[in-house]
C-alpha cells in the first residue's frame, strides 16, 4: 500500500436479502469504473453484466468517470423489476376496493434489516 492509495468499498445487492461488500485500496486519481474493476466483482460474479448496472457513491447516482475519494462507498444498482408508478396505482385501486389497508403496508419488525452480508476483505 502506497501513501497515495485511497481506501474505498464496493457494495452490490446480490438478492434482496444478501449484500456483497468488499473494502480495498485504489490508487489516487482512480475513477468509479477503475474501483469496480479493481474490486474483483467480475471474478465473484462472472455472469454479471457490469455495464448494464447503475453506479453511484453513497446512494447518489454518478458517472463511471467520477473520481473516488478516501472512504467512498461505490454502489452498483440492479434494474427495477417493477414500475413504481404501476405499483402505486394498483395499491390505490386495492384500497378503493377495500382489499388493502394501511396496516398491510407496514413491515413486520422481524423483517426490518434482516439481510445477510458477505464481506470479502482480502
Amino acid at each position: 500500500m502506497a501513501i497515495a492509495d485511497l481506501q474505498v468499498s464496493l457494495s452490490f445487492p446480490v438478492t434482496t436479502s444478501h449484500i456483497w461488500r468488499k473494502s480495498f485500496y485504489v490508487p489516487a486519481g482512480s475513477t468509479v469504473a477503475d474501483a469496480i474493476a479493481l474490486s474483483g466483482i467480475a471474478h465473484a460474479f462472472p455472469d454479471l453484466d457490469l455495464g448494464s448496472l447503475g453506479k453511484g457513491v453513497y446512494g447518489v447516482k454518478c458517472s463511471p468517470r467520477q473520481l473516488v475519494e478516501e472512504g467512498d462507498r461505490v454502489e452498483l444498482y440492479r434494474k427495477l423489476v417493477f414500475d413504481p408508478k404501476e405499483s402505486r396505482r394498483r395499491r390505490a385501486e386495492h384500497r378503493k376496493a377495500g382489499i388493502l389497508t394501511k396496516k398491510h403496508l407496514r413491515q413486520k419488525k422481524s423483517r426490518i434489516n434482516n439481510y445477510t452480508e458477505h464481506r470479502d476483505n482480502t
